[in-house]
């Protein structure tokens, strides 16, 4: 779009960024410990809640990744668990014990003690122990103490009980559904997630057993293709499955680029075309342009979270489905029915012929996090000048997925030299901003911190602004000169998974952010930083 014609041209977004489970339980804590601020501030009522305190009213736009898709997912869609995080909103002193019995109990009803995946796990960290500390492995680590038989065995269907069992929110629920929260109607949303181009060397894989192989790479004519592509399943919430995406599935340059897909079964090599365009054109693969509120909500926050989805293009793929049996990449096929998840899925258990899967135009969906985690990027791209970005950071001090949006070194083809690989699965940084990174990261370890005394989970919020001058990016579609204000919001947590006893422990972070939210000592940096900002007082 031209400059001054984007969607989200002056207006305020939220950005959630991915961290899986941490995610989920740092924002919640972030967003009851907002509202209880927010009462405590103003005294204009007892029972402060996401619709009487309009606390996300000039929020325009949200842009999830991983965890945080998980999170809004929840709190758009379900009403109990909006209304567990009201709840702890009105009982700051009782959030931990809130959490437990509405959030926590639920996942540990169904927990079991042998990990799913822990012979993989310790597979891979016997050839390294740092792999461990890699966000795709600690969330499989965790993930593997709720995979039960019933929850199938791919990622999509995994999510879709994972909502159902914490949210409520029925497995057939469509992303387009009506039935959404009265504060986000109107909203947009949107669902970060990386499409697999792979190349030649590095081709797709969409089963690899003994005697039977299937891989997929893009190929274009124009520019060369980067491993992974920026994209968005965009939809205005409660507007209805039917209705148009408001935003573009993906750049301009992405969606000129994505004309050809070869894929490549056992020997035997045939090439298919599948051509492809914008929300303009009539495009065979039009879910992600056209409607895609068709599309199932667990199928759009799988991919959106698919943090092993990348594990396709390792050599070490049939090694992983031996000890994993489940595939944890998201495969999406061409469809004008909302059914493009579970065709792709059909044709993939049954190993179907290279020709069926070429004309379904089958290829990967995954984590938002391998082109951008902090779900900053696609808002600034579609306009957004002002975002409040929630960061889940572990136990690091800053946010090192905000500075690999600065410039952090020479890019070539868009992609920063910062990039690289782990295990043969590759990881990209796209530079968008200017400013370089070294002074981001300082400006980030100076924000002011939140803490709360005693506390034994949470180290410190961050909370403070930052800006950025946006550059030219093809892949996400950034036009240089913009002035993007970040407004932060950076938990820093100690919570650490090795086991399913350690998995209540995040009941503690959950209340240790709410109290330190909403304490007297920091009201005023919560108000200054925070609240002002977002309402506009």
């Amino acid at each position: 779009a031209a400059a001054g014609s984007l969607k989200l041209d002056g207006q305020m977004a939220l950005a959630l960024e991915g961290g899986g489970w941490h995610s989920v339980n740092a924002f919640a804590g972030v967003t009851a410990g907002l509202l209880a601020a927010f009462e405590k501030q103003h005294g204009t009522t007892s029972n402060p809640t996401l619709a009487n305190t309009q606390l996300f009213k000039d929020i325009s736009a949200i842009s999830s990744v991983s965890g945080g898709t998980w999170f809004f997912a929840s709190l758009a869609y379900s009403d109990e668990f909006s209304a567990l995080v009201d709840s702890m909103a009105a009982d700051p002193a009782n959030a931990a014990g809130l959490w437990d019995k509405g959030w926590v109990s639920k996942l540990m009803a169904k927990g079991v003690v042998k990990n799913k995946f822990e012979d993989l796990l310790d597979r891979v960290s016997d050839l390294d122990s740092s792999v461990e500390k890699i966000r795709p492995f600690e969330m499989a680590r965790e993930t593997g103490y709720f995979w039960n038989k019933d929850d199938g065995d791919t990622w999509a269907s995994w999510i879709g009980s994972m909502l159902h069992t914490t949210a409520g929110i029925p497995p057939d629920t469509r992303l387009g559904s009506d039935v959404v929260a009265p504060w986000a109607a109107g909203k947009i949303w949107l669902l970060d997630h990386s499409i697999i181009a792979g190349s030649k060397a590095d081709q797709a894989q969409l089963w690899s057993s003994a005697g039977s192989t299937m891989s997929y790479y893009m190929t274009s004519k124009k520019v060369p293709l980067p491993t992974y592509i920026p994209a968005i399943f965009s939809v205005t919430l409660g507007a209805g499955g039917a209705a148009p995406a408001p935003l573009s599935y993906a750049s301009e340059t992405a969606l000129a680029s994505m004309k050809s897909v070869q894929y490549s079964s056992g020997g035997r090599r045939k090439k298919a075309k599948a051509q492809i365009s914008s929300a303009e054109g009539a495009a065979e693969f039009s879910e992600g342009y056209d409607s895609p509120g068709l599309l199932s909500l667990q199928g759009t926050v799988a991919a959106s979270s698919a943090a092993g989805g990348a594990i396709c293009l390792s050599p070490f793929l049939g090694l992983a489905n031996e000890f994993l049996g489940v595939d944890f990449t998201v495969w999406l096929a061409s469809s004008t029915t909302g059914s493009g998840f579970k065709e792709a899925e059909e044709l993939i258990s049954k190993k179907a012929p290279v020709a069926d899967v070429a004309k379904a135009q089958v290829r990967a969906v995954i984590d938002g996090g391998y082109t951008d985690n902090t779900a900053i990027a696609h808002l600034v791209a579609n306009g957004a000048t002002e975002v409040i970005s929630l960061l889940d950071i572990g136990e690091k001090d800053y946010s090192h997925s905000i500075c690999y949006l600065f410039n952090g070194g020479p890019v070539t083809n868009g992609v920063a030299s910062s990039s690289g690989s782990t295990f043969g699965v590759p990881w990209l940084h796209f530079q968008i901003f200017e400013e370089s990174a070294d002074d981001i990261k300082q400006q980030l370890l100076n924000l002011p911190k939140v803490r709360h005394p005693g506390s034994k989970k949470l180290k410190h919020l961050s909370i403070g602004t930052i800006t950025g001058t946006t550059v030219d990016n093809e892949w996400f579609g950034t036009k240089a000169g913009e002035k993007v204000t970040i407004h932060i919001v950076s938990v820093s947590s100690l919570v650490w998974v090795d086991d399913l006893e350690d998995f209540p422990s995040y009941k503690l972070l959950v209340g240790e952010i709410v109290a330190a939210m909403a304490s007297t000592d920091n009201a005023e940096m919560v108000r200054s930083q925070l609240l002002g900002t977002m309402m506009h007082y």
